[in-house]
């Protein structure tokens, strides 16, 4: 992922969603960033339906926690705020469904008001769960002309959440989406500037308010302090710098907005409880070994499409 404010989600020609099966094994081979067990907030205009196929995972919306077990769905509404965390990412495999926001606007062009709840009863779930088996199949040993039958499920699906989950918004959720734009603006800045010495002051005065009332909505609308928000986000986006570069940890902390080495690295071994140097080391060594694997012929699961 590019953009964790505005993730824009890139689609393949042949199909209207992005739908790969992510575990242990292919977040190795194709590096996913979800290695990291942690997504911060961030929204896209694209519907998220994904599927929980093993492990646990942590879905955030409106600041509201769900944890999400085998066969849950993991659904995030277009333009949602969300964050993703997983207890133990190795233990945890998910199908991952992204409907791309470009084919929604053209075949549902009021899609931008719409809500769905996929939590809800509905006879047709069953329905749904048969067309997960097949984009599971799908991920692992696709078939010629097998994207024919993609679309066709995913003009399905559309139509069951459309007839089955549509839903009106509570008075809760009606106040969420006035204030969604607020929340995209924060983001969206955070993500552009991160890199700078950014600071609650200036947000504050960017949105125009006090410090105090900025601090406030910024902890009710993403569930944690700005401070600790920006650090995470820095650590977020330098991560592959420290994993795949040559870069010193001076440079990664510099261009990542830290005010110094010490306080980088302190912040990354709050993270991830060893400093950069030593995670860089061990990534390495991971990754020497998976590609000895690769030599030795082992099989890896293909995943279609980045993200």
């Amino acid at each position: 992922m590019s953009k964790v404010s505005y993730e824009k989600v890139n689609i393949t020609q042949d199909l209207n969603a992005i739908i790969e099966y992510i575990d242990k094994v292919n977040i190795k081979e194709k590096d996913f960033e979800i290695k990291q067990s942690y997504i911060p907030p961030h929204w896209h205009r694209s519907i998220e339906f994904s599927l929980v196929c093993k492990g646990e995972v942590d879905l955030w919306i409106n600041n509201h926690k769900n944890t999400l077990k085998e066969g849950d769905f993991i659904f995030v509404n277009s333009g949602q705020v969300h964050k993703l965390d997983s207890p133990n990412y190795e233990e945890c495999e998910v199908l991952l469904v992204i409907l791309s926001y470009d084919f929604l606007k053209r075949v549902l062009p009021d899609i931008d008001n719409l809500y769905f709840d996929i939590k809800k009863e509905s006879p047709k779930k069953k329905r749904v769960y048969e067309i997960y088996e097949f984009f599971k199949r799908f991920t692992k040993k696709p078939k010629l002309n097998d994207e024919l039958m993609v679309n066709a499920y995913i003009y399905e699906l559309l139509y069951i959440l459309i007839n089955e989950f549509q839903v009106d918004l509570s008075k809760d959720e009606k106040k969420y989406v006035i204030s969604k734009k607020r929340q995209h603006k924060i983001l969206d800045y955070i993500e552009e500037n991160h890199k700078e010495d950014l600071n609650l002051t200036l947000l504050a005065e960017i949105c125009h308010m006090s410090e105090e009332h900025f601090s406030r909505i910024f902890r009710e609308y993403f569930g944690t302090n700005f401070k600790t928000y920006l650090t995470n986000y820095r650590l977020y986006s330098c991560y592959h710098d420290v994993v795949d570069s040559a870069k010193s940890m001076q440079d990664i902390a510099f261009d990542y907005g830290f005010s110094n080495v010490k306080s980088f690295i302190s912040a990354f071994k709050n993270s991830y409880s060893m400093t950069p140097y030593q995670y860089r080391k061990l990534y390495q060594a991971s990754k020497n070994d998976n590609n000895h694997n690769k030599n030795n012929n082992t099989t890896y699961l293909n995943v279609r499409t980045n993200i």
